[in-house]
């Protein structure tokens, strides 16, 4: 309510953005996707695309999370844009394994294949597959690469990324990748 009197639009849209991420929690799902959308709109009228891009991120997983496919990918489609006009390449590889996941979630395998092959290639560009310390980007790319391997052997991606694969198979020693290692059940 201060940030609307004072017509403080950037702290405006920061809460929205953080009433969309409690109310998805809550399971509030309808009241989170106002919330994402608002604070898209008010990010952009305050000037910080990367922010409006962030929020529209967190509405294609959450319309993502609820097999609402279509409108995930549209929502990725206009955060992909804005990413990459700001010439973000981490945003971008981000948004590339959201295309990833919402394609292998429908059944589109070959397109989900070329989503995270991208995702893997831009992380690997920015330096964000480093040997230590371990973070999120890391563990995403190590678990694409076993998904790669165990569902999509045929495709031989680690012929057409010959450091990745190198890093894939030191990385696939640690013994939390042993020990969560994808099987046939």
């Amino acid at each position: 309510a201060l940030a609307q009197r004072h017509d403080d639009t950037y702290m405006l849209a920061s809460a929205q953005a953080g009433l969309g991420n409690v109310e998805s929690l809550a399971g509030n799902f309808d009241a989170a996707a106002r919330y994402y959308r608002d604070a898209a709109t008010c990010f952009e009228r305050a000037g910080d695309e990367w922010e409006q891009a962030e929020s529209l991120l967190g509405l294609g997983s959450l319309y993502s999370s609820q097999g609402r496919d279509a409108e995930a990918e549209g929502v990725y489609a206009e955060a992909l844009a804005i990413h990459t006009a700001l010439g973000d390449v981490s945003g971008v590889a981000a948004l590339r394994n959201n295309f990833g996941q919402t394609y292998r979630w429908q059944g589109r395998f070959e397109e989900a294949f070329v989503s995270f092959r991208e995702a893997i290639r831009l992380f690997a560009e920015i330096g964000a597959i480093a040997e230590e310390p371990v973070g999120l980007a890391q563990i995403t790319i190590a678990i694409v690469g076993a998904y790669l391997d165990f569902r999509f052997a045929e495709l031989g991606w680690r012929d057409r990324c010959p450091r990745l694969d190198a890093w894939q198979r030191r990385f696939a020693e640690r013994p939390s990748m042993r020990a969560t290692e994808i099987v046939d059940a």
